[in-house]
């Protein structure tokens, strides 16, 4: 007889599938429109950075690994709250992506548990990003949003038609954010764009009111003939 594995990382979202099962979630398409991954694998986004970016930020991730010096760390722990961590209990159980999986390791347990809890499509955003805005350098912001609009657009929503995002916006230069829509708006999986508020500028200066004009008309569509 086959061994139960009973071990909390392996089994935490069990009840949660039971539960969709019988309450018939698998049968209409279920949405999460917030979902985070803790860690951007800043080791593969370098090379979608224009110089002279990819080099410093490629020193520091030879240094640091995945992070970035760039992005302030995080504060708190979201376990201590409640919260379950996908990434962190598919590196405990030391699990492993199916053959061919081309998602990296920092997105795929999402897929994973989402699956179990019956969600067909995530809208997914980094996590540590949320604090890039306090960084005092607009162009270091504008060089990782930018740098991370590749990688996501290039390499993670081709891979897995579940996946959406909504692109960081480097809201320090307007002009920078303009462009980034422009460019990347209309590519496959984009449902929008974001704008973290923990910066030293508020969200409703004037200056931004192009940014905002300019995604009403893209993504908002009017029911006047």
């Amino acid at each position: 007889m086959k061994k139960l594995d009973l071990k909390f990382e392996t089994n935490y979202l069990d009840n949660a599938e039971q539960s969709a099962l019988a309450r018939g979630l698998y049968d209409f398409p279920i949405v999460d429109a917030d979902c985070q991954y803790l860690h951007t694998p800043f080791k593969d986004i370098v090379k979608y950075l224009d110089e002279p970016y990819r080099t410093r930020l490629g020193y520091n991730t030879i240094i640091r690994g995945s992070s970035t010096p760039f992005i302030p760390p995080d504060i708190g722990d979201r376990t201590i709250g409640g919260r379950m961590k996908s990434y962190e209990s598919f590196k405990r159980t030391n699990d492993t992506k199916p053959e061919g999986e081309r998602l990296p390791n920092e997105i795929y347990p999402l897929v994973k548990s989402s699956m179990k809890m019956a969600i067909d499509y995530n809208i997914v955003f980094p996590t540590d990003m949320l604090l890039l805005g306090l960084n005092p350098d607009p162009e270091v912001e504008i060089a990782i949003a930018y740098g991370c609009a590749r990688w996501m657009t290039e390499e993670i929503l081709p891979s897995d038609d579940s996946m959406r995002t909504m692109l960081y916006l480097p809201f320090s230069s307007p002009e920078a954010s303009l462009k980034l829509i422009q460019e990347f708006g209309d590519k496959k999986g984009v449902a929008g764009f974001l704008v973290t508020s923990i910066r030293y500028q508020p969200i409703y200066n004037n200056g931004y009111m192009p940014i905002y004009k300019s995604l009403f008309k893209k993504f908002i569509k009017s029911d006047k003939k």
